[in-house]
């Protein structure tokens, strides 16, 4: 069996034990605040207090609220879980793009570039919570593609082209069938976010609304960090010029929404870009 098809396989583990980790290794009713709202874990039942899941005990056929120390202990246990189960997803994520010098860079840039996008759309918070985690899992299905294709300097032929094209249906296999909703948004992000506007992407030849927001978003801050970073068979292009390709692809590579708020919150992306770059110089 060659080697990246073994990775597909450790892939497809990690995904079933991630959600092993949301579901089951606190009763659903004690899972992090953040996990149910998001949808990660079902909800259950709250009490008045937003911040606080409703826990009671039933002792003598009445109810008896649990101590302040043991309802804060549950929420450290909910923190470390949260913590847990992103951190696993980063890992995750660095595992399949391993060879890769800047994917960290690049994951942390389109990630933040993709959240910041939802949010000016207005999205509910939890889906901007949702698009910032799960948008990292873009590219997942590369480790199914040979280095000699996905590392090549030069440009690739249409054989070459066809098989790197299959990585959006590696990645949502990958991530396919899972009950847990960010690996749900992941799935529709890795298989279409390489899909147009106007219909002419791949690998469905989706188009429009067709196209699920979420991996609307990705695709064009994908190729905006693609534009002005180097890569393997290129250098990278000046913000302007990055710009320019994108208005020229609005209606088009782009949903027109979503290239409009882009553009106009052009300065925080670029703001975004500067932070990551200072932060790898620390």
């Amino acid at each position: 069996m060659e080697w990246w098809n073994i990775g597909v396989l450790v892939l497809k583990a990690m995904i079933h034990l991630l959600t092993s980790l949301s579901r089951e290794i606190l009763p659903i009713n004690h899972c992090p605040i953040f996990l149910r709202q998001a949808g990660i874990i079902p909800s259950f039942q709250y009490s008045n207090c937003a911040c606080q899941p409703s826990l009671s005990l039933r002792r003598g056929g009445r109810e008896r609220s649990e101590p302040s120390s043991t309802i804060l202990e549950l929420k450290q246990t909910h923190d470390e879980l949260h913590r847990a189960f992103l951190d696993t997803i980063h890992r995750l994520v660095l595992a399949a793009e391993y060879k890769d010098e800047e994917t960290g860079d690049h994951i942390l840039r389109m990630s933040r570039y993709s959240a910041l996008i939802a949010q000016k759309l207005n999205l509910p918070d939890t889906d901007v919570q949702l698009i910032l985690y799960a948008s990292p899992m873009h590219d997942l299905g590369k480790i199914g593609i040979p280095d000699n294709i996905l590392l090549k300097p030069g440009k690739s032929t249409d054989e070459e082209f066809g098989i790197m094209k299959t990585h959006t249906i590696i990645g949502a296999n990958i991530l396919a069938y899972s009950k847990v909703k960010l690996i749900n948004i992941a799935e529709h992000i890795a298989l279409s976010h390489h899909e147009k506007w106007n219909g002419k992407g791949y690998p469905q030849g989706l188009a429009g609304e067709g196209i699920h927001i979420a991996a609307r978003i990705v695709g064009l801050a994908d190729v905006f960090d693609a534009l002005t970073s180097k890569r393997p068979y290129k250098n990278p292009y000046s913000i302007e010029k990055a710009i320019d390709i994108i208005k020229k692809e609005r209606e088009k590579h782009f949903d027109p929404d979503i290239t409009d708020v882009f553009l106009k919150h052009i300065d925080e992306i670029v703001d975004i870009k500067s932070e990551v770059a200072s932060a790898k110089d620390l």
